[in-house]
């Protein structure tokens, strides 16, 4: 399914909204919601607006008469090649606030001249390494490593930290080959995407790789069944990507973050057991994977990124937990065989593109409060109904896109509200005590998984119990 992942990466470009300019000569600075996209003037002495948090990705890029550049003391995050090749630049000024610095930020410039170290530092940010020890001992001033910092550097055999350093960025030690050496502190959080790929130190790792403070960076064993250890906080982008041998997962609790990619193409792995206590998962950390039936995430999700269960071709059933507030861009995309999704309370927005071409997708319950539905929500996908309790958002929704629009089910005494009522009357029809309507018999399906059982029973008792 890796062309719905282009597709929705084509659409990302699409979407993108809020655009506005801000210039005190002419309009040289593109904004998007907070974020510098670029810098199209020639003024040597540059002044980036207030409302600025972000440099994106290249904004300065390229460019030659740019000598200095005043962030604001907004600007937390400078992106990847944000100023590379910028070859005039010497200086930068009230970037105090600064916590992140992309790959390749500042090469290509003579800012660097402007630091005289080996360890070329901004706000405890490492962002460039000019040594040339074989054994590196990264200072107790460093923080965090910029992505791709030390990318390639074949000369290193060791390394060690001195200071509390929390996070290694991604690529930041990538094709080191000699480095067989490393001695990373508890005191690291954050293990960015092939971080230490291609280095003789993880090459020759086996199992559950696991460093600093519970990343998880790698999986390099052998197993179709595999249990997280419980010490894993973290797992880091790209940990199991396009692994094809593992067919089942089990995540402990303790797992709180799924990084980007990090189980990406893992064309093989049918079932994910996830438990209470997993919080965030990163963009497109299951898209292309083998999941099949059910995907039910534990009420403490609490966000999922852009096209996380892209192109899962064989899941036909989502059930999604209630501190989900934001279903995410192309959450679900090409998941060409679900039928029904549950969304519990809690969510509040449904992003563009979240079921494109889920073309099997027939039931959709969502939960009164939700306040936005992205207009390419259901792009794609035909002869949906959307289940809800009264909520004139999804009635305008439902109507402007041909969508049938029904109250929710469970209510099959039709009072209006979803009871320990509904659940007897329900077990008292499958034990043929009483008779139901074909009406009833529809709304009996709870937990709108096209079937009336038991299960539902128990849906119910468990809902009322905000369980689920």
């Amino acid at each position: 399914m890796k062309k719905v992942l282009c597709l929705i990466s084509a659409f990302i470009l699409l979407v993108c909204s809020g655009t506005y300019y801000v210039s005190s000569a002419g309009n040289e600075f593109v904004v998007e919601n907070g974020v510098l996209v670029s810098y199209t003037g020639s003024d040597t002495y540059v002044t980036v607006p207030d409302d600025v948090y972000y440099i994106g990705d290249s904004a300065f890029e390229n460019n030659t008469k740019v000598q200095t550049v005043v962030l604001n003391s907004n600007v937390r995050y400078i992106g990847n090649k944000a100023f590379y090749n910028c070859t005039a630049l010497r200086a930068l000024a009230d970037c105090s606030a600064v916590t992140s610095i992309g790959a390749f930020a500042f090469d290509g410039t003579p800012y660097y001249n402007s630091i005289k170290s080996d360890f070329v530092s901004l706000n405890g940010v490492l962002f460039k390494y000019c040594g040339t020890d074989e054994n590196v001992v990264i200072p107790d001033n460093i923080v965090s490593i910029a992505p791709y910092v030390f990318y390639g550097r074949t000369d290193i055999s060791s390394l060690s930290f001195k200071g509390e350093v929390t996070e290694i960025g991604e690529g930041a030690f990538y094709s080191c080959t000699s480095l067989s050496n490393v001695n990373i502190p508890d005191t690291v959080t954050t293990i960015g995407a092939n971080a230490f790929y291609n280095t003789s130190w993880l090459n020759q790792k086996q199992g559950q790789v696991i460093e600093g403070s519970g990343v998880l960076i790698k999986y390099a064993g052998g197993e179709e069944s595999v249990k997280i250890d419980s010490s894993v906080r973290v797992i880091a982008p790209c940990a199991f990507y396009e692994n094809t041998g593992i067919k089942s997962v089990n995540i402990p609790g303790s797992v709180y973050m799924i990084g980007m990619r990090a189980f990406m193409g893992c064309s093989g792995l049918t079932d994910v057991s996830m438990n209470y206590g997993t919080k965030f998962i990163d963009t497109e950390a299951f898209a292309d994977c083998g999941l099949s039936g059910t995907v039910n995430l534990p009420k403490s999700v609490e966000k999922i990124g852009n096209g996380a269960f892209a192109g899962c071709g064989a899941v036909t059933r989502v059930e999604l937990g209630g501190n989900l507030k934001e279903l995410s861009y192309g959450a679900f995309a090409g998941c060409e065989k679900l039928a029904s999704v549950y969304c519990r309370d809690g969510l509040k927005q449904v992003g563009e593109y979240a079921f494109y071409n889920c073309s099997m997708l027939k039931k959709v319950r969502l939960p009164k409060n939700v306040s936005s539905i992205g207009e390419k929500a259901f792009d794609g996908c035909t002869d949906i109904t959307l289940y809800s309790a009264e909520n004139s958002v999804l009635s305008d929704y439902a109507a402007d896109n041909s969508l049938n629009l029904r109250g929710e089910n469970g209510d099959v005494n039709q009072d209006g509200e979803l009871s320990i009522v509904d659940a007897t009357y329900i077990q008292m029809y499958r034990a043929k005590f009483m008779n139901f309507s074909d009406e009833q018999i529809e709304l009996s399906d709870a937990n709108y998984d096209s079937s009336s059982n038991i299960m539902d029973v128990s849906f119910i008792q468990m809902r009322l119990a905000k369980f689920v």
